[in-house]
């Protein structure tokens, strides 16, 4: 999770706690203007309603804040303990090593690609990338090759495991129209 989303996430869910809390204040003293609130708010609705509205809310709103506060941000790095110690290599080290790989493979160029890392006692790795593979080759034998070179480039590279390679095929010009 970003950090502009965790910001927001939390400045939203202390407001809609700080808002419920008012309220609550405001029914429960009687003010002059509470007894307004109460009279236009409260006895057409009714008192039960009103307080199950109000603890759905404070509900959503703490969910929301313990999801902000606790959620981890997208993994930006593959650490793998060794015998030796750790080996930390960055996200955009293992996508630019995918990159080259497929790019290495005469007709097939590369569209995007991504590396999704589990870190700890047991890492692995797992890979999504689209390409773009020229007409004259066979997509299923190419697709077999790739998965096959990327899997073994990226254990030699990490010594970590590869539990999967996805692989999307596309044709850029039908892809544009369809668009």
């Amino acid at each position: 999770m970003g950090i502009f989303k965790r910001l927001g996430l939390l400045l939203s869910s202390i407001a809609t706690l700080l808002v419920l809390a008012f309220i609550l204040i405001v029914l429960t003293n009687y003010m002059n203007w509470g007894s307004y609130l109460i009279n236009a708010i409260v006895y057409p609705v009714g008192w039960y309603i009103l307080l199950a509205l109000m603890a759905i809310a404070a509900l959503f709103a703490i969910i929301t804040l313990l999801r902000a506060i606790f959620t981890q941000g997208k993994k930006k790095r593959l650490v793998a303990k060794k015998e030796l110690g750790e080996i930390e290599i960055s996200r955009s080290a293992l996508e630019n090593t995918v990159r080259r790989t497929i790019e290495s493979q005469p007709g097939i160029v590369s569209e995007y690609e991504s590396v999704a890392v589990k870190s700890g006692s047991n890492p692995s790795m797992s890979v999504q990338a689209r390409v773009v593979v020229d007409p004259d080759l066979s997509t299923p034998d190419a697709a077999s090759a790739l998965q096959e070179t990327i899997k073994n480039e990226l254990e030699r590279f990490t010594g970590v495991s590869v539990s999967s390679v996805d692989l999307q095929f596309f044709d850029p010009k039908v892809d544009q129209v369809n668009a």
